[in-house]
């Protein structure tokens, strides 16, 4: 399941902002409600036995107030969520906004179903477009996983990077205490996780084009007849991000994008 997973996960935007391979730095992971947390807190702990992150490495979960690795580390993950499920509100916590200020990569779930998730009035939208916002101001970059239907990614154009994982079930299951719940997990976003942080891929392409979105006056979305993302798509990290001009400086030698 989980190898299954891995090749499945597609990038179809990367501009300088993957993977995270620095055995130093700090990195802000949120899920878009408390159950994805879960998962997200796993996936911080296959890192660690894959070796692909530091063993002493510091997880601050802000939802549970667990700790795990060594505060001297040098790589420092926080965890956290920003939409309350149950009354339909942001969570947006001061420790959430310290984070990210301090953060050099960002990632966040989006897990659309369909066009009212990406709305203005959407909670969703409102929270992906202010941690955008937040982690440009703070210089960092920030990376999206779209979760569940793919078409949410052509709605947040300002993300550094973009990955397709394609599932949002089964975020609140931890694979390792299964006896009583014997339900899928979420390997799909372990997979994404895992090619964040400069594990095997990401290789899938794309089921699907991807249109661009048209905001109508009224606030309603539509999809326009020009395609944004091709099926069949998907790049990896041996290829160069696209948009940029690499020339070199005269005086240093150096590359300038």
């Amino acid at each position: 399941e989980m190898d299954i997973a891995r090749e499945a996960v597609t990038m179809v935007k990367n501009d300088f902002a993957l993977p995270f391979t620095d055995q130093e730095g700090n990195v802000v992971l949120i899920g878009r409600t408390q159950d994805d947390t879960k998962a997200l807190q796993f996936g911080t702990t296959m890192l660690k036995l894959e070796g692909l992150i530091p063993a002493d490495t510091h997880v601050n979960n802000l939802v549970n107030g667990s700790h795990s690795g060594s505060e001297d580390s040098t790589l420092k993950i926080t965890i956290d969520y920003y939409y309350n499920s149950s009354d339909k509100s942001l969570h947006y916590t001061d420790e959430l906004k310290s984070a990210i200020a301090e953060a050099d990569l960002v990632t966040a779930m989006s897990v659309s179903s369909g066009t009212s998730d990406m709305l203005p009035s959407s909670y969703q939208y409102q929270g992906l477009t202010q941690l955008i916002e937040d982690t440009h101001n703070a210089h960092g970059k920030f990376a999206l996983i779209s979760a569940n239907l793919p078409y949410d990614s052509a709605r947040y154009k300002d993300a550094d990077a973009v990955l397709h994982t394609y599932m949002a079930s089964g975020m609140g299951i931890d694979p390792t205490e299964r006896e009583d719940n014997p339900g899928a997990y979420n390997a799909n976003l372990q997979g994404a996780i895992y090619a964040i942080f400069g594990g095997e891929g990401p290789i899938g392409t794309l089921p699907v084009n991807i249109p661009e979105i048209i905001v109508n006056d009224d606030g309603t979305i539509a999809y326009s007849d020009e395609i944004l993302y091709e099926r069949g798509m998907g790049i990896t990290y041996n290829e160069k991000p696209s948009g940029y001009i690499i020339t070199e400086d005269e005086s240093t030698g150096i590359a300038i994008y």
